[in-house]
């Protein structure tokens, strides 16, 4: 068995997350929840990696999805007329992004590395039903 070593919550809440692209940000995460910036919108959804506490107590985020135990999730919009689908530009690409019923967004996604510094290193979902 190989044991790999424990990380302390203080040092994983200090760590620098660099998003080097313009049109998206991870601006903050914790206790299993990711706030993103994905061009002109702040989305705030669960994510199960998304450990610890949060740099900042209070978000602000246009689109929040909700998943009460027992009902299906969705997205709330925190003020009227907000896009379902919009356009973000992330280096030179153009990338469509969707609200899916899942609780992401549709369109390029790290594959998994928070050092990411080319476009090379993501992918594109095609379909996220």
């Amino acid at each position: 068995m190989v044991l790999t070593p424990a990380i302390p919550d203080t040092e994983i809440q200090d760590a620098s997350i660099e998003t080097p692209f313009d049109g998206y940000e991870l601006v903050d995460f914790g206790r299993g929840r990711k706030l993103e910036r994905w061009g002109d919108y702040l989305v705030e959804y669960p994510d199960r990696l998304a450990s610890g506490e949060p740099a900042s107590r209070y978000w602000s985020a246009d689109w929040i999805y909700v998943d009460d135990v027992g009902t299906r999730g969705h997205w709330q919009p925190t003020r009227s007329g907000l896009a379902r689908e919009w356009t973000a530009m992330i280096g030179n690409l153009a990338v469509p992004c969707r609200l899916d019923e899942r609780g992401r967004i549709s369109g390029i996604q790290p594959i998994g590395r928070a050092d990411v510094h080319d476009l090379g290193t993501w992918r594109q979902f095609v379909n996220c039903d």
